[in-house]
């Protein structure tokens, strides 16, 4: 289906271009003024203005007489006052709002932000919301705390998430916090190396009825590992405690997890002392046929004096009546990829090798990088009848396709397509066992988001887009189907690879959406700045600029997140029409020349109307750039005039102007800007001071650009360097002076002239 759609929306649309009304410009770099009175610069000031800004030819109000649009501005400004004031006239349209498409993203942005604040103002105007959703046509159930939760960890305030979770049932609609938002805010505490809050999440999830399970604290642990944090053996000791007052059975799982985590670390003894912290843990007197201590003595006699002194050993405390199980097998194989070795212990252990045996020779293959050997000795697994887990086959996976830093080859991503193939096969026919009362996560066979997210990201790593992109179509599919959901890095790098297989942006903008409707599908702030720039650098044959209404459609979404809009979100689109004027040159159409114009001064529009973001001087950099390559040089004279009269120009914004006047051959504008700097004492810089030699010779003012090279710009307590010298000594062999400039250097700069000289660049 997901890929019939793709195919059919390729047939359907073609190149986008704007249609505008043609300027006129001339196809010559920089040398025209474009100017139009439509377009004003907003006024600049160190900080965001009170008054509300100008509104667009498309807006039907300012935000001053609409209480939808003052709501969603204070929102997207995240201002909590702001919300206190508009949200009362929110609510006498709230029967309108219902068929909102993005009301329910703009209450949640609402309590996100009074959910982060300690005020109890702000935490009585969330409950009231909460109590009004009826109103909007929502409902106050599970659903919509999951996305305030979300919303919220997303802000990075993981102790304000904390303490939502623990008030859900005390607020409107009386729900109870579920697994679900338990687990998640247990998994942003470990990606946070937060263990005091997780101790406290996991004390509360208990209190309130949700009982926590083995997959509770292997959800923790996997987020501490990701999180790069280095587990201390204290840790491991107090959370073994932990899990055994919650009445567990002993976590295997958990236990071999952060085994191979330090063994992956090259630190065995760690790896001992955590198997001996759920050892000491777990360790009981009332049954003499286990005992945890004697797999810790078999497994260190194993890997001190071999196999057959761990057996000898074995068969005495047999006689004792101690039997051996699946924890005993283990512990006894240590480090080893042999799988005589494993048939050996099994038979004069009289365990049954499962997958948990497995998987450990699997994961010490891994850590060997013996990668082929890992993935013979995951098929030797299904051949001896084992029925493949999770567990054996994610590390396969990752050794395949994220071996290093660099990307995977096309036969280890086929080798995992074949493994993952013949995964699903057997899972299809043979379905998920039933999970015993006895043991935790490590046997499930159930596809999950792991196997799925590191195929795709291996797929969406390779240059071969043609071959890769109708498996990773599959996949998405089949994740569908199954209801398996993408993480966000995943997303980001599906949406990437899909707009890089577009032909155009029509094409690009619909592979967004149709990832965007996959249920639970999300981006994060990060992901979308990536897809808005993969957006932008989508080739088009006919030179097509990004087109403005579907860039700031994805915007648009990125807002109704709850993400907020930074400069950066202009400065992508920017910069790509930046590049592309760089591009063009005289035999270019005019009209190719007028529809990048179009673009640009579309996007200065918007960001006028923007009352979200207060634009920085590198994003009027930018601005001022893009309309100079352009060729429009009084658009970008007029923001350099309101960066100067608001002090918020920098050096950045004298090289452009200066640049930009000097191609244009506006001397006498050039000149005023030069005095206007001085008379101002403002710094220039090297660079600076190099442009200005530039411009004066560009404007055949050779003699001026020399003496200020030799004698005024030490006055003003600045170096000339090479560059100095070279662009003066350039345009002198263009007027036959060549000589002349030469002695005047070596004369005032002579240090700098033999420098140069024996450098050779003289």
């Amino acid at each position: 289906m997901f890929q019939r759609s793709f195919i059919k929306a390729r047939r359907s649309v073609g190149h986008c271009r704007l249609s505008t009304p043609s300027i006129q410009v001339s196809s010559a770099r920089r040398n025209t003024l474009c100017f139009d009175p439509h377009i004003l610069v907003r006024p600049l000031s160190s900080s965001p203005p009170s008054a509300p800004r100008a509104q667009s030819s498309d807006d039907d109000s300012s935000s001053a007489t609409d209480p939808h649009a003052a709501f969603q501005s204070s929102v997207s400004a995240k201002r909590a006052d702001g919300i206190h004031a508009s949200y009362p006239a929110l609510l006498q349209v709230s029967k309108s709002l219902q068929a909102s498409p993005t009301i329910r993203a703009e209450l949640v942005g609402a309590l996100q932000v009074l959910a982060v604040s300690t005020r109890l103002e702000d935490s009585d105007l969330a409950d009231r919301i909460l109590a009004d959703l009826p109103l909007y046509g929502m409902c106050t159930d599970s659903s919509i705390h999951d996305d305030i939760l979300d919303a919220i960890l997303d802000s990075g305030d993981t102790q304000a998430a904390y303490n939502w979770v623990r008030r859900i049932r005390l607020r409107p609609g009386k729900c109870m916090a579920t697994s679900k938002q338990w687990h998640t805010l247990l998994n942003s505490c470990g990606m946070r190396r937060d263990v005091s809050l997780a101790k406290a999440t996991i004390k509360w999830m208990s209190v309130l009825g949700v009982q926590p399970t083995h997959d509770t604290f292997t959800l923790f642990f996997r987020a501490l590992i990701d999180s790069g944090y280095k587990i201390p053996i204290e840790v491991v000791h107090s959370f073994a405690e932990i899990i055994k007052k919650q009445a567990l059975p002993y976590p295997e799982t958990l236990s071999r997890i952060l085994s191979d985590y330090h063994m992956h670390n090259r630190q065995p003894k760690l790896a001992e002392r955590v198997e001996e912290a759920f050892r000491l843990a777990y360790k009981t007197s009332d049954s003499p046929t286990t005992n945890p201590s004697h797999d810790v003595q078999l497994g260190a006699v194993a890997k001190k004096s071999g196999y057959k002194a761990a057996v000898r050993l074995y068969n005495d405390l047999k006689a004792r009546g101690f039997n051996a199980s699946e924890s005993t097998l283990l512990a006894m194989l240590n480090e080893t990829v042999d799988p005589s070795v494993l048939s050996y212990l099994s038979q004069h252990l009289a365990v049954t090798p499962g997958p948990a045996a497995w998987a450990k020779l699997i994961s010490n293959a891994v850590y060997k990088s013996l990668y082929q050997a890992a993935v013979a000795l995951y098929k030797s697994a299904l051949s001896s009848g084992v029925r493949p887990t999770n567990v054996m086959l994610h590390p396969v996976l990752r050794a395949l396709c994220a071996p290093s830093l660099h990307k995977p080859s096309d036969a280890n991503v086929e080798t995992a397509m074949d493994l993952y193939r013949e995964y699903l096969r057997l899972y299809d026919e043979h379905g998920s066992p039933e999970p015993s009362a006895d043991n935790d996560s490590g046997n499930s066979t159930q596809l999950d988001a792991p196997i799925y997210n590191t195929l795709l990201r291996a797929l969406t790593s390779s240059s071969n887009t043609s071959k890769y992109f109708p498996i990773a179509v599959s996949l998405l599919e089949d994740m569908q189907s199954r209801q398996v959901q993408m993480d966000k890095m995943t997303t980001t790098s599906v949406v990437v690879m899909l707009m890089r297989s577009s032909s155009n942006f029509d094409e690009a903008f619909h592979a967004y959406k149709l990832i965007r409707q996959m249920k639970d599908t999300v981006l994060d702030q990060e992901g979308y700045v990536v897809v808005l720039s993969a957006f932008c650098k989508v080739s088009s044959s006919d030179g097509t600029p990004p087109p403005a209404r579907l860039y700031f459609n994805i915007v648009k979404d990125m807002r109704a997140a709850g993400y907020s809009i930074s400069s950066k979100v202009y400065t992508i689109i920017l910069q790509q029409l930046y590049l592309l004027a760089e591009q063009l040159s005289p035999s270019f159409p005019s009209d190719d020349l007028s529809r990048l114009v179009n673009s640009i001064r579309r996007v200065h529009q918007l960001l006028l109307v923007d009352a979200s973001l207060t634009p920085d001087t590198a994003l009027w950099n930018q601005l001022m750039n893009t309309y100079q390559r352009a060729g429009c040089l009084s658009d970008a004279f007029r923001i350099w005039e309101s960066l100067y009269r608001s002090r918020l120009c920098d050096n950045i914004s004298v090289s452009i102007i200066l640049d930009a006047c000097s191609h244009a051959q506006e001397w006498g504008t050039i000149q005023r800007i030069y005095t206007d700097l001085l008379e101002s004492g403002f710094p220039l810089n090297l660079r600076n001071w190099n442009n200005w030699l530039e411009c004066l010779c560009r404007l055949g003012r050779l003699d001026d650009a020399v003496k200020t090279a030799c004698l005024e710009m030490k006055e003003r307590g600045v170096e000339p360097d090479e560059s100095s010298v070279q662009i003066i000594l350039k345009f002198s062999i263009r007027t036959n002076q060549q000589t002349e400039v030469r002695g005047r250097i070596k004369q005032y700069l002579p240090k700098l002239w033999s420098k140069m000289a024996a450098s050779g660049l003289i």
